[in-house]
């Protein structure tokens, strides 16, 4: 991410702040129309600044140089004991490569999710901790498994999920019928009920979260 980049994002971020809740996803839709990515980043920090107020309040050299410093580690390919693929997605929070882990003599592709070094955060570990917690009890065939979490030399941590291969839901959706698309509905419900027995609240479901695969099971 470039500097200039960040700054867009900054002086979007802010100005959608100001925006009432209810209006934001049209305001930002409305001043960058062609670039969903960018949307997607500024959501993302809106949904980190609910969370902890605090987050913005450092200066912004510091978190450009946080984000720069993220991408630079990008560019190294691996991360732990993960060599790196590409980049499947990015946030404010971090970023989403499609990994490999390199001592493993079977090919086992993983969802690596890295939190830029920016957002580091006495606050930030803790919640990765707990996020660590929360997914290592999860276990159900329609909810990605977490399979590794660790924090780099530099104080970098991670999170490894399985690597869903599929299709989004809206796009699965319009490529079958209806009683079909009731099925898959059900069990995505069904998932979310199970994740709601464990005490656990997911406050992003959206068509962009849930895949659904070759044998047609959502995730």
């Amino acid at each position: 991410m470039t500097p200039e980049r960040w700054k867009k994002i900054e002086e979007l971020f802010h100005s959608a702040l100001a925006v009432g809740v209810n209006e934001r996803a049209e305001y930002l839709l409305r001043l960058c129309p062609d670039d969903e990515a960018l949307r997607r980043e500024v959501e993302a920090l809106i949904i980190q600044h609910n969370e902890d107020p605090e987050f913005l309040d450092q200066p912004v050299a510091n978190v450009t140089t946080g984000a720069l410093s993220a991408e630079t580690e990008s560019t190294e390919k691996k991360i732990g004991p993960y060599r790196l693929i590409r980049t499947i997605g990015t946030g404010g929070m971090g970023e989403v490569f499609l990994a490999k882990k390199e001592d493993s003599d079977v090919e086992h592709l993983v969802a690596l999710k890295v939190v830029r070094s920016a957002v580091v955060t006495a606050d930030a570990r803790a919640r990765f901790v707990n996020e660590r917690a929360i997914l290592a009890r999860l276990n159900h065939p329609n909810i990605a498994r977490f399979l590794d979490a660790a924090v780099t030399e530099i104080g970098q941590p991670y999170l490894a999920m399985e690597y869903v291969q599929g299709v989004p839901i809206t796009h699965h959706a319009s490529t079958t019928d209806l009683d079909r698309c009731l099925q898959t509905f059900e069990t995505v419900c069904e998932a979310v009920q199970y994740a709601h027995q464990n005490l656990v609240v997911h406050r992003d479901i959206k068509p962009g979260n849930i895949l659904v695969t070759e044998q047609g099971g959502p995730k």
